[in-house]
């Protein structure tokens, strides 16, 4: 739609508020997949505490430390937003939805991803080493407007060694990657919920959580996933960094909406036993997972991922 010849080819974005445990290994991984870093675009949203207060730097140490190393280590864009509460899932799909479509005058594509969100093609003996640089460059005069990644959830098993904290918890290890934060998990799964339309040229409109899109893009995104395109989720990828998340995420000030529709019902989980719960159901079905569905993660996966 605003595609000209005088356009930048890829850009890449993410919404974020608090997230030391995965920013660095975002950047790191989409940083191999742009031009440039500064085609990486990370829109900032202060989180409010319960009050509606917005949180301190002092009261979210890591996140400030990690904030700040985004433009003056990997010279990424960031971008403030705000609102008034942490979390409303109305806004973020709106919010995304016309940070796309603004990208979109100056890119020919653009991929959203969320922070625990890891998009890349399909490992490939044939191809090794594609980044999404170059799958945009080949798709052609008239492409597909949009591309819609099958996803997999990662899962790490009762007796899997977890992440070092040191790792991640302080928000200053700017070598952070993926493969890091996976090393030891060895089983995910295919899911509908994560093969999400994520790459288009053209604006995209998101159901809450950005699990589907509608106008032009809602035949892609209910028709077959793309099986050259992969998205893989890391929410599950280790219970302890994912119950810190959980906790700071449940202090947050929550939008009424939201509170009283459920909506994120798994981010409010703050307790060992309610996680456990989630991380035992099958995303598709909110049913307990089938040890069936657990496979393999596939080869070259960890490699393309460091």
């Amino acid at each position: 739609m605003f595609q000209t010849k005088n356009n930048r080819e890829l850009a890449i974005f993410t919404i974020v508020q608090d997230e030391p445990e995965f920013i660095h290994a975002w950047v790191n991984h989409y940083k191999k997949h742009v031009a440039d870093p500064r085609d990486l675009y990370v829109l900032i949203h202060l989180p409010t505490r319960p009050d509606g207060q917005p949180m301190r730097s002092d009261e979210m140490a890591a996140w400030h430390r990690a904030q700040a190393l985004m433009t003056h280590h990997h010279l990424v864009t960031a971008v403030p937003v705000h609102h008034s509460s942490a979390f409303d899932h109305r806004w973020l799909s709106e919010t995304v939805a016309q940070f796309q479509s603004f990208l979109l005058r100056s890119y020919e594509w653009v991929l959203f991803a969320e922070a625990d969100e890891f998009v890349l093609p399909m490992p490939d003996p044939s191809s090794s080493g594609k980044t999404l640089y170059d799958v945009v460059r080949v798709l052609g005069v008239n492409p597909t407007p949009a591309v819609r990644a099958t996803g997999f959830e990662i899962v790490q098993q009762v007796g899997e060694p977890p992440v070092t904290p040191q790792l991640y918890n302080d928000g200053t290890n700017v070598n952070l990657t993926a493969a890091d934060l996976i090393h030891s998990c060895q089983l995910w799964y295919r899911t509908d919920k994560y093969s999400k339309t994520v790459l288009a040229s053209v604006p995209l409109r998101w159901e809450v959580g950005f699990h589907k899109t509608d106008g032009v893009a809602q035949e892609i995104a209910t028709g077959a996933p793309s099986k050259f395109l992969a998205l893989v989720h890391l929410h599950k990828a280790d219970f302890d960094l994912a119950l810190g998340r959980l906790r700071r995420s449940r202090a947050r000030k929550w939008s009424q909406l939201d509170v009283e529709h459920q909506l994120g019902w798994q981010n409010r989980i703050d307790n060992v036993a309610g996680l456990r719960a989630y991380w035992d159901m099958d995303v598709d079905t909110e049913k307990p997972l089938e040890s069936g569905r657990l496979e393999p993660i596939a080869h070259g996966i960890k490699e393309a991922l460091r």
